[in-house]
């Protein structure tokens, strides 16, 4: 019965206008919702491009390894990846 009441009270008031101070406050969360997001996108960007770049690394030595015949030391391996933790002996 009370999610009734909820959902009827949600209704009825997305009906009901905006008052200039409710607009105001969402103006500015709005504002800065949008700066947050630009500043993630850039970060976002940043990570794609060095991925990019690294797998463009990775791949090119792989291939003139392979056709020098030598097996493949990646760049981009694991082993050299400084974000991998080698495991833990017990």
């Amino acid at each position: 019965m009370a999610a009734v009441g909820l959902a009827l009270g949600a209704v009825v008031g997305s009906f009901l206008r905006l008052t200039p101070h409710e607009k105001e406050l969402l103006r500015e969360g709005s504002s800065e919702l949008k700066e947050q997001a630009n500043s993630l996108k850039d970060g976002v960007s940043e990570v794609a491009v060095e991925g990019y770049f690294q797998a463009k690394e990775t791949i090119q030595a792989a291939a003139k390894d392979v056709q020098d015949g030598d097996k493949p030391e990646l760049p981009g391996s694991v082993l050299h990846n400084s974000l991998v933790m080698p495991d833990s002996k017990l």
